[in-house]
Formats: structure tokens, sequence, C-alpha cells
């Protein structure tokens, strides 16, 4: 009796012990996976952020010239676009009118002008906002981004871009192959409204027993539900309890047959956390082929100047970055401008900062104004205490005739001339970050002769942790010497295989100019 009640004990203790296991272990699989749909969705957002904020940018510059606005957002409307329609808003008006409107006439436009005045006075500046149209005619959903920049009214400048849904939810499918042994549903809100329903696997809903997370997108919420099909975890945690129950006293056979399973069960543990490391480096990849769109997609082409670039995208996180580099020819042909710059922080608010920036370099240059004033005019855009960043600059204009160039600096690392195999860094007086306060930036003269190199780059290039900052730029300086008789584009190759470390958490920016020599007529273009 003792021996059959401790074994009967001992059965169902371990009984209900596997089967808890079972439960815990579904429960976790359920969440890990609608956590990694959550940074799926999350990871969408700057396909529509990135055109607002370059709408947005060319508005500020060219005071609401809608033509402006068309060039840079009309690719993305219509049939073979990412939205149904767009259209360019003021703040401040009760009853207010787009300023100009493209493809279809939008669910926001045919709203109430109460309506229509709350959502576009209270549209976020450096966040996406979300638009709820669900519930309308045609169901929709809207995206808004308002410009930091106001005018003397104290009116902003808001993009807008709106994107028609199917009637039918499960026509589309937002969860991907990776989700096909899960029924999922996805409403826009924290509530599982029929009308906010985004996508569906199945038209059984609502799902029963869900697991449910809710999670920031913009500036509103996706709610994501997921219903397990069939088992996550394999067979042996679901029929544990059942073998444990039926075998009772040959206890040591079934620990045999659990040792079995469970190893079975690590090595399939171990390659979902091989498919799971995939999955990661496939998002760092689109967010670093995001970022080299954000980058101009060539270099001017001028027989008197030889250009090389690189971008390397560091390994912390899946986010865009405010690292850039630019060169434009201004003066007809007669100046070179470069700028190098690195935006604080992460995520789209840095890249649409960076993009701002750049764009405002690009227009003043071409008013004709030197890099000192080009700079203070960038401080007066950027306040590290309203818009949340500030950034570093080095900007630097290239008399093609020449060879003078005159350079500035807002708190950028100096860069490197080489002439021969000498290399030294620039004195420059470096002024404070764009954005942290106003500066007067000290202009910094250099004379190249015909073949010598100027390198420009970002704090991921040579910045360690530990290391002091002197001996970080002694070993960029040296690196620089060693591979000045190189064309220009492996003098940047090399010098990223050289200095950036592969475990680096920050992005690297890295622009090289090599003067080859003036001519007597400058060509221009």
């Amino acid at each position: 009796m003792v021996v059959v009640l401790v074994g009967a004990i001992g059965v169902a203790v371990l009984a209900t012990s596997a089967y808890q296991v079972q439960r815990t272990a579904e429960r976790d699989q359920l969440r890990q996976r609608a956590a990694e749909a959550s940074t799926a969705l999350e990871a969408v957002l700057p396909v529509f952020g990135v055109p607002l904020a370059s709408a947005v940018a060319v508005v500020d510059e060219t005071d609401d010239d809608p033509a402006a606005f068309e060039r840079v957002i009309g690719g993305f409307v219509g049939d073979q676009g990412l939205a149904s329609s767009a259209a360019l808003w003021r703040t401040g008006a009760d009853d207010p009118e787009p300023v100009i409107e493209l493809g279809r006439a939008s669910q926001l436009a045919a709203a109430p002008a109460a309506e229509r005045a709350r959502t576009i006075d209270e549209a976020p500046v450096g966040v996406l906002g979300i638009v709820d149209l669900t519930d309308r005619p045609v169901r929709a959903i809207g995206f808004t981004l308002a410009s930091a920049k106001a005018d003397p009214d104290g009116r902003r400048a808001v993009a807008y871009l709106e994107i028609a849904l199917p009637d039918d939810p499960t026509a589309i499918d937002l969860a991907g192959d990776a989700y096909d042994d899960l029924d999922s549903a996805i409403y826009l809100g924290d509530r599982a409204r029929p009308s906010a329903l985004l996508t569906a696997t199945t038209r059984d809903l609502p799902l029963r027993g869900a697991e449910q997370v809710v999670v920031p997108w913009g500036d509103g919420e996706l709610l994501l539900q997921f219903v397990p099909r069939g088992r996550l975890v394999g067979g042996l945690l679901a029929t544990l309890p059942l073998i444990i129950a039926v075998v009772g006293g040959l206890l040591v056979a079934a620990f045999g047959l659990l040792a079995h399973r469970l190893q079975r069960t690590g090595r399939r543990a171990s390659q979902l956390a091989r498919a799971n490391e995939a999955l990661y480096l496939e998002q760092q990849g689109v967010a670093v082929t995001l970022q080299r769109q954000l980058l101009p997609e060539s270099l001017p082409d001028d027989p008197r100047v030889e250009l090389a670039q690189r971008y390397q995208a560091g390994v912390a996180g899946i986010e865009v970055g405010g690292d850039w580099y630019d060169a434009v020819l201004v003066d007809d042909g007669r100046r070179l401008v470069l700028t190098v710059g690195d935006v604080s922080g992460q995520g789209l608010p840095a890249a649409t900062v960076m993009i701002t920036l750049r764009i405002a370099v690009r227009a003043w240059a071409s008013e004709g104004d030197r890099p000192a004033q080009i700079l203070e005019k960038l401080d007066r855009m950027l306040d590290v205490r309203t818009d949340g960043h500030f950034a570093t600059v080095l900007c630097a204009a290239l008399d093609l005739a020449t060879g003078r160039i005159e350079l500035a600096s807002a708190g950028h690392p100096v860069p490197v001339v080489a002439r021969g195999s000498e290399a030294r860094t620039v004195e420059v007086r470096p002024g404070l970050p764009i954005g942290v306060g106003p500066d007067a930036y000290q202009p910094a003269e250099v004379g190249l002769e015909p073949g010598d190199l100027l390198v420009a780059f970002t704090d991921g290039l040579f910045e360690r942790r530990g290391e002091v900052v002197d001996d970080s730029m002694e070993r960029v300086r040296v690196a620089v010497g060693e591979l000045v008789h190189q064309p220009a584009q492996d003098v940047v190759d090399g010098l990223v295989r050289a200095l950036a470390a592969d475990e680096a958490p920050d992005d690297t920016a890295v622009l090289a100019v090599r003067w080859i020599g003036g001519f007597p007529t400058a060509p221009s273009g």
C-alpha cells in the first residue's frame, strides 16, 4: 500500500508537472512569436515615414511649393505606389482644406470640418501619426507627419498619406510564411473592434483564447492576437503526461525516453535560435538598404577631382541611423561642397533630421553660402531641447581651379589631408554641435596641390571604448598616409577594413576627395 501510494503520488506529481511545463512552453513560444511579429510591424513604419519626412523638409525649404511636394511624394501615390492618396495640409484652420491633394479623394478630406481640423492640428512632429479611418465608407489608414518649423502665425506644414484597405481583411497577410502554424488577427488600436480589423488568417473571429499583445505603432497602437493551430513545441511535451501515467512504475525507462526526447527538443531549439538569428540579420539588412537609399545615389563626376565614399552600418540594432555624407557642385561647377555629419540617436526621428539637414546644406550651398554660414543656418533649424537631437557636421568647399579648401566644423572630427606619404590632421576650430547652442563657427583654409587627398569621416571609424581620442585619431592619420598612393575608393575601403571594428556599435561614413588639378576652362555640371 505504501509503495502503491508513494508511486501513485509520484506519478501524479510527475504527470502534473509535465503538463504545466507543456502549457508554459506553449505560452512562451506563442509570446515569442507575437514579439517577433510586433518587431516586424514596427520596421514597416519607415516605409511611410521617410517619404513624409522628405516631403515636409522640401515644403519647409520651398515655402509650401505644391510642385515640390508633388515631386517628392508623387511616386508613392497611385496604383503602383504605396498609398491611394496624399495631401499637404496646414494647421490652425477651423475648416482646413489641403494645399495640394494627389491620387484619389481621401477619406480625411471627406470628414467633417471639426474632425479634419483636430486630425491636422494634432499631427505629431518627429513621430508618425496614425489616423484611424477603418469605419469609413472606404476603409483606410492615414499617416501624418508635422513639420518642426512653424510660420510667423504658428502654423505648421503637415504631410499626409492614406492607404485604402481591402473590404476582406483576409485578403492580405501581414505575418508571412513564418506564421503558417498560427491563426492571427491584427487590429488598429488596443481593442478587438470588428471595424478596426486590418488582417486575419481565419474568418472564425473573434479568436478565442488568443495570446494578445499591444504594441506601439507610430503615435498609435496595434493589437496582435495569435492562436496556435497545433502544437508549437513538438509532440513530446504534449504526450508526456500520458506517458508518465501509463508506464507508472517503469520510471527509469520513462526517464530514459524523456532524456532522448529532450535531446531532440534541444536540437529543435537550436534550429529555432539559428532561424531567429537569420531573421534578425535579414531585418538588419533591410535597415542598411533603407539607410543607403537615404544617402546620395552617386557622387559628382568631374575630371578635376576623384571622389569616393563608404558607408558601413554598426551592429547595434536594426534601425536606420543619422550618419551621412554628401558632395555637390555649385557656382556653375567652380566649387565642390562636401559634408559629413552624424545625427544623435537612431530610428525614424534621427533619419528625419538627417534628411532635413542634408537637403538644407545643398540648398544653401547652391545659393553661394560659405561653410561657416551654412553651419550657422543649420544651427537655427535644430534645438536639442525641443527636437531631442543634435548633430556634428563638417562642411568644406573646394575651389576646383585653385585647390583651396575652406572648412568649418560643428563639433565634428577633423579631417586628414595627405600629400605624398605625409598625412596630417587639419587645424580647424570645432564649434558647438548643431542644435546645442548658437556659435560663431570659425572657417579654416587648406591649400591642396595636385594629387593631394582629403579624408573626412564620422566617429564610428575610430572611436573605441577605453581608448583616448587622440590615440584613435593618430591611427587614422597613419592609415591614410599608408594608403594615400592608392585610388580614392581603395583608400576609403582600406580605412574601413583596417580601422572599423567588426563589433563596433556605431555606423561609419567616410568621404574622400583627391584634387587632380584645375583646368583653363572649368567644366560645368
